[in-house]
């Protein structure tokens, strides 16, 4: 039984290892974007708020943290601190797990867009407060309406293609324990 819960996290594990991997050499890739374009949606954020609302038990947040910190350094991002905001609000999602799990799924894309958009206003305060070259707060605020446009899609295919799913609103109360 033990056996079996451990492979399943480690397969998780693995498994949002090689999307993220995946998600961020595209981004690499030289596609050329003109400027002043829509942007383009944030993959590994939609992927990683995707899997903590769902099942935030198999994403611990070590793994969380190592892969925004490897994103930041391969993207050429200030180090540590988007992958230090990611982690503080997949921790917030984390902490409402109970509520999230009965939410409506519009609701659920609501309380998704606030958090991006609490993320990209703490990003550009913190890189204004250093003086960081950086777009205008509205074009970094265009990135949400896209990121979210890509999270419905995200969504399906954790819960279609991957069987990544919510658990019922029931299951686990009065236990104690989490389960897999």
């Amino acid at each position: 039984m033990t056996d079996l819960r451990l492979s399943t996290r480690l397969a998780h594990w693995a498994l949002f290892a090689g999307l993220a991997a995946l998600v961020v050499l595209i981004k690499l890739l030289p596609l050329e974007q003109a400027a002043g374009g829509i942007p383009t949606p944030d993959l590994l954020l939609c992927l990683v708020l995707a899997w903590v609302v769902r099942r935030p038990d198999l994403l611990p947040v070590l793994l969380i943290a190592a892969l925004f910190f490897l994103a930041d350094m391969m993207l050429m991002r200030p180090p540590g601190l988007w992958a230090g905001l990611v982690v503080l609000a997949t921790e917030w999602l984390r902490r409402r797990q109970r509520p999230l799990r009965a939410m409506p799924f519009p609701v659920e894309c609501a309380m998704v867009g606030g958090v991006m958009t609490g993320l990209v206003l703490a990003h550009w305060g913190a890189q204004s407060l250093f003086f960081v070259q950086q777009p205008t707060l509205g074009q970094q605020l265009l990135r949400v309406p896209v990121t979210l446009a890509a999270y419905p899609p995200v969504v399906g295919l954790l819960h279609y293609g991957l069987g990544v799913r919510k658990r019922p609103a029931i299951e686990g109360f009065g236990a104690g324990v989490a389960r897999s």
